[in-house]
């Protein structure tokens, strides 16, 4: 009984589960609970008895429930894993697409542009038809490459509205505005300088950024039109240069590249970003909206380029022009 006392005082109990078998051979979960306890001053326990098997089969449920949604959670991790890993290399592809197909689109249809316009020479009608022809077809073309893109850079939240802002130098080559263009392409190089000096203006060509700096300096042009995509980067860190440099800073730079990045516009200070193929509109809108060009009868052209057979080959083709042209490697 003093036993009993002490349980009583120490609040004893006992509980534990166990299965049970019934007399039609079910097996269910019993709990069984004992209380030690003083009654008309002896010692006694009670001892309480719940089935407790619904509940034992409910905890089994949740149990297998939650390793479930474990197992869930890690395949949809996974997945999540595999959809980024998707998603990334859409996107280098996407970039990849958009630099292959531009850039001969941007020579097709800039070059059929300039045979359509007649300037260099005049075409029959079966040539006009068949230059219309091509330049239609490059134009269908690069509306579903833009489709493309566009729809994709939806998909990603990654198209944006741009504002502009504008800056404009005075030229100090001669009657003429001179622009800077910079394209590690030759044919590039060719196409822009053929927009711009049709529309009275002196052009510069360079093939690298490392020269279009130096250039930049000893010309001072009236506006730089500027690839970003060229061999070791040198695009951007070009264009970062020549805005943190005095004596280039205040002059316009006009991005022309396959690269659809406008964002970098207001990061590195560009005045106008136009993407590849460029038409002769847009070009010619944002360079003179950046540098007008003047009445003038005279046109000196820089002709820069690493392989003197190039250099002979443009030299000819602006004296055939009319212009004269300097040559520097």
């Amino acid at each position: 009984m003093l036993a009993n006392v002490d349980r009583v005082r120490e609040g004893s109990e006992n509980a534990g589960i166990w299965r049970h078998r019934r007399k039609d051979e079910t097996i269910i979960h019993v709990e069984i609970t004992s209380y030690a306890l003083i009654f008309a001053g002896r010692a006694a326990e009670v001892i309480v008895a719940v089935d407790v098997t619904q509940r034992k089969r409910d905890e089994a449920e949740k149990r297998i429930f939650m390793e479930s949604l474990a197992a869930t959670n890690r395949e949809l991790e996974l997945r999540n894993r595999d959809v980024e890993r998707a998603t990334e290399l859409k996107s280098k592809f996407l970039a990849s697409m958009s630099h292959e197909l531009r850039t001969p689109l941007n020579a097709i249809v800039g070059f059929s542009g300039l045979l359509a316009e007649q300037t260099a020479g005049e075409l029959n009608d079966k040539q006009k038809r068949f230059v219309n022809h091509i330049k239609q077809g490059a134009g269908h073309l690069l509306q579903l490459i833009n489709d493309i893109l566009d729809f994709s850079k939806i998909e990603s939240g990654m198209l944006e509205v741009l504002a502009a802002n504008s800056s404009t130098v005075d030229s100090k080559h001669g009657e003429k505005p001179l622009i800077l263009i910079v394209d590690d392409e030759l044919p590039a190089r060719e196409l822009i300088a053929s927009y711009l000096e049709t529309a009275g203006y002196a052009t510069a060509l360079i093939g690298s950024g490392a020269e279009a700096i130096a250039k930049a300096r000893q010309l001072r042009p009236s506006a730089i039109t500027l690839d970003i995509l060229m061999p070791g980067g040198s695009g951007f860190e070009t264009l970062f240069q020549l805005k943190n440099t005095c004596e280039t800073a205040h002059i316009p730079v006009i991005v022309v590249s396959v690269v659809d990045q406008k964002q970098m516009r207001f990061t590195l200070g560009a005045a106008e970003y136009l993407v590849k193929p460029v038409q002769k509109a847009a070009l010619l809108e944002a360079v003179q909206k950046h540098a007008p060009p003047h009445d003038g009868s005279s046109s000196d052209v820089l002709v820069v380029d690493d392989d003197l057979k190039t250099l002979d080959l443009v030299g000819d083709i602006l004296y055939s022009g009319g212009l004269c042209s300097t040559s520097g490697i």
